[in-house]
């Protein structure tokens, strides 16, 4: 097992805070958010239990960065000029984001739970959190999907936030079939399909 005792000195703040929430990354999945302690985190980082808070201020801080890490390590390519084929383009772009960390169901269940069990103030906080990271992915999407070259301009097109919303809840129900069941069809072979449906559905096309 590494730890960060055992990497390069780190210097900047950024990478030490990926690092720490990637090490929070394995507790949660192994552990749950509810079992997990802060010292946990530090002695799977190989730091001090006050360097980890001089980064994240409480366990749900912590638990937030690592659910938003793991859905969005990357943002959408949109620069340069369009690819000649934008829904398969878009599709493969945004299923990469669930590929990265095989840890990605265990922690997201668990966030789920957590809105479900919690307060109804503790609730109100999470769903209002999801509701932000949603919105700025669909608003990601959107924005990928008006540089289609298509007979219909997609930015005036009313179905633009629609297909966004598709996108996002085939792609995240794909991997959770793929992750729970051995026998379906292969999920190059669903995201291909749903990279059709898309381009179909909204007017767009491929060269």
């Amino acid at each position: 097992m590494n730890t960060l005792s055992e990497l390069p000195k780190v210097v900047d703040k950024k990478e030490r805070a990926l690092q720490l929430a990637k090490a929070a990354t394995k507790v949660f999945a192994r552990k749950g958010f509810a079992a997990t302690r802060m010292e946990d985190v530090a002695k799977q980082a190989g730091v001090s239990k006050g360097l980890l808070y001089e980064y994240y201020r409480s366990k749900e801080d912590l638990f937030f960065e690592v659910c938003d890490r793991l859905v969005a390590q990357r943002p959408l390519a949109g620069g340069g000029d369009p690819p000649s084929d934008i829904p398969k383009a878009l599709i493969d772009q945004v299923a990469s984001n669930y590929d990265w960390s095989p840890d990605f169901f265990l922690v997201l269940v668990d966030y789920w739970a957590q809105i479900l069990k919690g307060s109804p103030k503790q609730r109100r906080k999470y769903l209002a959190h999801v509701d932000s990271f949603y919105a700025d992915r669909r608003r990601e999407i959107a924005e990928f999907l008006a540089k289609a070259r298509s007979p219909h301009d997609v930015r005036q097109n009313p179905h633009v936030i629609v297909l966004a919303n598709l996108v996002i809840a085939c792609i995240e129900g794909i991997h959770m079939q793929d992750f729970l069941c051995t026998r379906g069809a292969r999920k190059t072979e669903v995201l291909t399909m749903l990279a059709r449906l898309i381009r179909d559905a909204g007017g767009l096309r491929a060269d």
